[in-house]
């Protein structure tokens, strides 16, 4: 934030007042008293020389303030730029996906608006207008060799995530083209059928701490460490982990976690990460395909 022009003038005051040659002089009629802001402001009888150092010094401390002032006022423009610029990086693209509006009375895109100062496209509005909605929960990015980025995007019903209808994806399309895709680059979209998890653990478990239905509550942990997979679509195991570490009880976890695509027959055990084919993941609804044995902790 810019100081005073009181403070700068000051400023040049005590960088006078180093230099030995400059110390003593300019000081009206050889008085050896400290500058000050008071001398120049009170005292207007001073000899030309004096009046001409002073108000040099209290020109450039102007100089110096204005100066401030606008890096201060550029400052402003610059973060606010800075903060709504198109940076077009997978994060990027994850927010924007997940900014998509979808008007369920039109079945089309929300219209965007160019704004004033970045330019970029925005929404009239910055909140949900009636029958609109943000269907997209979840989006994965996943480059591919071949030069053009995978975008996978899913929405949640009772829960799960789900693929988008055909209106959705249509809608999502063209909001993209329209408005957000880059010129030059290739992003292929799909929403598709999720991959499923299942899993086969024991769990040490202190039954003393009273947690109520410890087997529900460990399998409403591994639900929710589900929504929060990296947008790059890979499931660690160490985040399922730590989600069923977080229920009060748990003392220790040994087993197995495996997953597939919804296509594919055969599930593939992991141990340190899974790489979704579809961007998201939900848990098998097969109950033997959800098998947590507790074991009292001695």
């Amino acid at each position: 934030m810019a100081k005073s022009i009181a403070f700068y003038y000051n400023q040049l005051v005590d960088l006078k007042h180093t230099q030995s040659v400059l110390r003593n002089q300019l000081l009206p009629n050889g008085d050896s008293s400290v500058e000050n802001l008071d001398s120049l402001l009170s005292e207007l009888n001073s000899s030309s020389k004096v009046g001409i150092w002073r108000l040099w010094a209290w020109i450039m401390a102007t100089f110096a303030w204005i100066t401030d002032t606008s890096f201060d006022t550029a400052r402003v423009d610059l973060q606010y730029t800075a903060d709504t610029a198109l940076v077009g990086n997978n994060r990027w693209l994850v927010d924007v996906a997940k900014d998509f509006r979808y008007n369920t009375a039109t079945n089309n895109m929300v219209p965007l608006v160019i704004d004033a100062m970045t330019k970029a496209s925005v929404y009239a509005n910055p909140t949900l207008q009636p029958n609109e909605i943000r269907p997209i929960t979840v989006a994965t990015v996943i480059k591919s060799n071949a030069g053009f980025t995978n975008l996978l995007i899913a929405k949640t019903v009772s829960g799960n995530f789900a693929k988008l209808n055909i209106n959705e994806m249509n809608a999502f399309r063209d909001y993209l083209t329209k408005y957000k895709q880059f010129a030059g680059t290739n992003i292929q979209i799909n929403s598709q059928d999720g991959d499923i998890l299942k899993y086969n653990l024991s769990v040490r478990f202190d039954f003393t701490l009273g947690t109520p239905n410890p087997e529900v509550a460990i399998k409403t942990a591994i639900i929710n460490a589900l929504k929060n997979i990296d947008f790059n679509g890979k499931l660690e195991r160490l985040k399922l982990d730590d989600a069923i570490q977080a229920v009060p009880g748990v003392q220790g976890i040994t087993g197995t976690y495996s997953a597939r695509g919804f296509d594919n027959l055969g599930y593939i055990t992991f141990q340190d990460f899974y790489q979704t084919l579809s961007g998201y993941i939900n848990v098998s609804n097969v109950p033997s395909e959800q098998t947590i044995t507790l074991i009292a902790n001695d």
